[in-house]
């Protein structure tokens, strides 16, 4: 989605086209969280963290569109990115989310995401069913650190929480360091298909929705 929604905003910008191929490569291992092990709480606010991963933007624009002006590109990007009609629910989203708020549980999602993340989960319509959203942006510590899933937690014991997620580092691994069970849902695992978020509710045993 980062490189798509580059390649679009220079577009946007004047370029005469590109696509996210030509920009996967030069903005690969730039992510904050590609490097999960350096905290950025010292970014600050929304502001600050756009800024210095902007910075990475800019640079990547400079090689593939020189002649677009660098002041303009970080706010074109952030409001293309950040527009909610850009992002696409799994069908079993928001059946999986009632189903889990019906017996009982909290939804938070802990999410790599940019600050605007709890705006662009309301204007999705989850709100009304997510309870917390904590956002590496806001955290300062990117998933696998433990650092986010201990603000997620907070006094909660952990024998009592599931995370689901589609990565294994980040979903797995990382809530596991705490004691949190973690399932790998809508991702390929040999050769079994993806588990769906209302199978991963049925192996934590909540009762059908």
């Amino acid at each position: 989605m980062w490189s798509g929604c580059l390649a679009a905003t220079l577009v946007e910008l004047g370029h005469p086209g590109l696509t996210r191929e030509d920009v996967r490569p030069l903005l690969a291992g730039h992510y904050p969280w590609d490097s999960p092990q350096t905290g950025h709480a010292d970014w600050g606010d929304a502001d600050g963290w756009w800024s210095h991963f902007g910075v990475h933007l800019v640079g990547v624009a400079a090689i593939l569109a020189p002649e677009i002006d660098p002041a303009s590109i970080v706010p074109a990007f952030r409001r293309m990115y950040c527009d909610p009609a850009g992002f696409r629910l799994f069908d079993d989203t928001l059946p999986a989310l009632i189903r889990a708020r019906t017996a009982g549980c909290r939804n938070v999602i802990v999410s790599n995401h940019v600050p605007e993340l709890a705006e662009i989960v309301a204007a999705l319509g989850l709100e009304p069913w997510i309870d917390q959203v904590i956002c590496s942006a806001e955290v300062g510590w990117e998933k696998p650190d433990v650092r986010i899933f201990q603000a997620a937690l907070g006094d909660t014991d952990p024998a009592t929480v599931a995370m689901l997620g589609d990565n294994e580092t980040a979903d797995v691994q990382g809530p596991a360091q705490l004691g949190v069970r973690g399932l790998l849902v809508h991702h390929p695992q040999g050769n079994l298909p993806p588990l769906t978020l209302q199978d991963a509710l049925d192996d934590l045993g909540l009762p059908a929705g």
